[in-house]
């Protein structure tokens, strides 16, 4: 769906899987991605093992044109499909297998230490691999000094990085909840606001701002309920209830419950006397609060 990749360039994330960190988001708009396949580039990419090696800045200047970045020797059909970098961990285990001969067991060794972070254990294969590599492809001009700064690379991997088939599921969730914020925005945001942080409110409000699919408007005391509600006729969503500081669960519940049985308000003045009868949780913070959030307007 080319909107869903219109947003992601924009970098229209808020509350998606994944994607939604604010790191990854801002990566995702510098780099573009175009595919579920760049999406998994984009996600593994933005790991502390492939950011330790400037991959991640890397891999934007090439998908650019800008800069040409050659694959190691012996490595050009391993890591064809991802502008010859270092991406995955299978990455590693497949050039450590065509590249230094390791055996299915040493590099299944090798996916465990990556995957455990295990760094010290790691190291241990680096003269195995040195070895392999200057043996194989010495005569295509693999010295012991370029194997080695190879090794340097992939060892940084065991930092943290991303196995494919774990990078790819996560764009497929990213992708999903991104195909709803396009096509179902009322629905996702208003489940969004149900469960959002105070401290999310403002960038919340200002990617909807942008991207003008929809219209927050202010608490209105006959339309808001406990959470937000959304109106699909005019496009727009009202604040909640619950937002307003003072007006507790109680008091949100009473006047909800107020305004079912006995039909919307017509007024201040009516609202008061239907609201502040003996027991009522509304009180004169909650009223005060409700006409400062807006609430009374449209009365």
């Amino acid at each position: 769906d080319p909107m869903v990749f219109e947003y992601i360039k924009k970098g229209f994330l808020n509350d998606v899987f994944h994607f939604g960190a604010k790191g990854l988001s801002s990566y995702c708009v510098q780099m573009q991605p175009e595919s579920l396949d760049e999406m998994g580039i984009c996600a593994a990419l933005y790991r502390p093992g492939p950011i330790e090696n400037n991959i991640h800045n890397e891999f934007v200047l090439a998908k650019r044109g800008k800069i040409e970045h050659e694959a190691p020797i012996g490595g050009e059909k391993v890591l064809s499909k991802s502008k010859n970098f270092l991406v995955y961990q299978e990455d590693i285990m497949r050039l450590c297998q065509e590249l230094a001969d390791f055996d299915l067991e040493t590099t299944d060794s090798v996916r465990k230490c990556i995957g455990k972070k295990l760094l010290q254990k790691i190291k241990t294969f680096g003269d195995k691999f040195v070895e392999g590599y200057v043996k194989k492809f010495g005569d295509k001009g693999v010295t012991e000094e370029y194997a080695r700064d190879l090794w340097k690379q992939m060892e940084e991997f065991g930092k943290y990085s991303f196995n494919k088939s774990h990078a790819i599921a996560y764009s497929r969730n990213g992708y999903n909840c991104i195909w709803l914020k396009v096509h179902y925005p009322i629905e996702f945001w208003s489940v969004t606001f149900s469960y959002a942080e105070l401290k999310d409110y403002p960038y919340y409000i200002n990617e909807i701002q942008e991207s003008g699919e929809i219209e927050i408007r202010p608490v209105d005391i006959n339309k808001s309920g406990i959470n937000i509600v959304s109106d699909i006729k005019t496009n727009s969503m009202y604040w909640a209830l619950n937002s307003v500081k003072q007006c507790g669960e109680k008091a949100q519940q009473f006047i909800a419950e107020e305004r079912e049985k006995n039909g919307e308000f017509f007024s201040l003045d009516e609202f008061i006397d239907r609201c502040i009868i003996k027991n009522s949780p509304v009180n004169k913070s909650v009223i005060e609060n409700l006409i400062y959030s807006g609430a009374f307007d449209k009365l």
